[in-house]
């Protein structure tokens, strides 16, 4: 499952994730958030993997999503995530966003340490409506 909720006064997003990390549904994540963005504009994102069933994704996979243009540049990324395996992945992603001048996202292991390293500690998160694109 993908669950997009926003803070839209804080301009805040946050991304639940739970569904198996593979490439097509990378692809599905990206197509939902190009609908999020064309409705709401882009702003700070928090996206939580914690409840991630499995991290067993390629690393090639991990390499091209890192090497793609990002949805929200210019904005600030969290990746929430429960294991150390996980931190390393997207770490990895992380690194190949910092060689096509882009910023590493931060990686924590709480909502939040998440909500702290964006000032959002009171933020107040409601469901939005998405839907993938083409």
């Amino acid at each position: 499952m993908i669950e997009f909720l926003a803070d839209l006064k804080r301009r805040i997003v946050l991304v639940r994730y739970s569904s198996e990390l593979s490439a097509g549904n990378l692809a599905r994540l990206d197509k939902m958030a190009a609908d999020f963005v064309a409705r709401e504009g882009a702003m700070d994102g928090i996206i939580d993997f914690s409840d991630i069933p499995t991290f067993d994704i390629p690393t090639a996979v991990v390499a091209d999503h890192g090497r793609a243009r990002r949805r929200m540049s210019g904005y600030r990324r969290v990746f929430i995530v429960k294991d150390e395996l996980a931190f390393g992945m997207l770490r990895m992603y992380g690194a190949y966003q910092e060689n096509h001048d882009e910023d590493a996202p931060s990686i924590v292991y709480s909502l939040a340490e998440a909500l702290a390293l964006l000032d959002a500690e009171g933020a107040v998160f409601a469901p939005v409506a998405v839907e993938p694109r083409g």
